[in-house]
């Protein structure tokens, strides 16, 4: 993201350097019709990669809201209306409403390399919070891990 600022920025003050020269450079007969060609499209570029910043910046918040558990998507496939809505975060890792993937995958790990077998209590790290939680996990398939701060967390 800081990388596009910069570019950018860079765009904008060769615009404004551009626009200095040509109005430096005609004498009195003002701007050449190609020197007012290139700064149009000089402008014209810099709109579209403004306004390709303002889309890379509304991505990057929703993937941000995402992580902390913020999205929302339909039940999980089978469930019904009171089911818990669930939120996929790929290879059949799912969390509940107020459980990020990222934490997700954290407990998932932790619960692998606990033995990954049977019922057991077991402690992961949350990136979104910078908390350690206590989750209890069923040994059943999927395993569902809940606890923490209201979260919950399925995987097969």
């Amino acid at each position: 993201m800081r990388l596009a600022r910069h570019r950018l920025a860079r765009i904008l003050c060769a615009g404004v350097v551009l626009a200095f020269g040509v109005a430096g450079c005609g004498g009195d007969d003002g701007p050449s019709e190609e020197e007012l060609r290139e700064a149009r499209e000089q402008g014209e570029k810099e709109g579209r990669d403004r306004e390709k910043l303002r889309d890379l910046e509304r991505r990057l918040r929703e993937r941000e809201k995402e992580d902390r558990g913020g999205g929302s998507s339909p039940p999980s496939s089978g469930g019904s209306p009171s089911a818990p809505r669930r939120t996929s975060c790929g290879g059949g890792l799912e969390v509940g409403p107020n459980t990020s993937c990222a934490f997700a995958r954290n407990v998932r790990d932790e619960y692998n390399s606990s033995g990954g077998s049977g019922s057991m209590t077991i402690t992961a790290h949350s990136p979104a919070t910078g908390k350690v939680y206590t989750m209890s996990c069923t040994g059943g398939s999927p395993h569902v891990c809940t606890g923490g701060n209201n979260a919950s967390v399925y995987f097969p």
